[in-house]
């Protein structure tokens, strides 16, 4: 009977030691477990890689480049108009874009390659995109160079321009895990 209390005695020491091992461990390193952990859970993949550098001219004219955003997390999205899975993600991205429009730590851009500006506009147009920025790219140089061979594809980048994550296929951007995933960024 001795023996078993030692035991069970040792085991809580033992079990205690860990919790507090794990619990200083997420003290330590902070955000960035807690990023994963929530960002995993949308499937991404994970590259912690330097985001390719670009400059490109939205639907008005405007020119952007990625330095522009320095400082800031950045959802690069990729897409073009007759894609389905593209336009079904659109709303979400539109939603986003419009409840954070207000902090200056988060900026979504998207990025149209179709091969014709005058089809992106009436799109843009015609399903109300007007508060999502646009940047187009006939050439498909910029999703290119990201590795970008199927649309959509999302991009999520740190403040120093690390590419974090990368999503293939539609993410509904709204949701509660997409929501806590970036805010663990910012």
């Amino acid at each position: 009977m001795e023996y078993l209390k030692r035991l069970v005695g040792y085991g809580l020491v033992v079990g205690l030691g860990v919790l507090l091992t794990i619990q200083l461990r997420d003290a330590v390193l902070g955000a960035s477990l807690a990023e994963k952990r929530v960002c995993l859970g949308l499937q991404p993949v994970e590259l912690n890689a330097q985001a390719p550098d670009w400059s490109l001219t939205d639907l008005a004219g405007k020119k952007h480049s990625l330095s522009d955003y320095k400082g800031r997390t950045l959802l690069l999205h990729f897409w073009f108009t007759q894609c389905p899975p593209c336009i079904e993600e659109l709303p979400s991205l539109v939603h986003m874009a419009a409840r954070m429009a207000g902090n200056k730590k988060f900026e979504v851009v998207t990025v149209n390659v179709d091969d014709n500006i005058a089809d992106v506009k009436a799109f843009a147009k015609k399903h109300k995109l007007g508060g999502l920025p646009i940047l187009y790219d006939k050439s498909k140089k910029v999703p290119r160079s990201y590795g970008t061979l199927k649309f959509p594809e999302s991009y999520l980048i740190d403040g120093s321009g690390v590419v974090r994550y990368r999503f293939v296929n539609k993410r509904n951007w709204e949701s509660h895990l997409a929501r806590a995933c970036i805010a663990t960024m910012l």
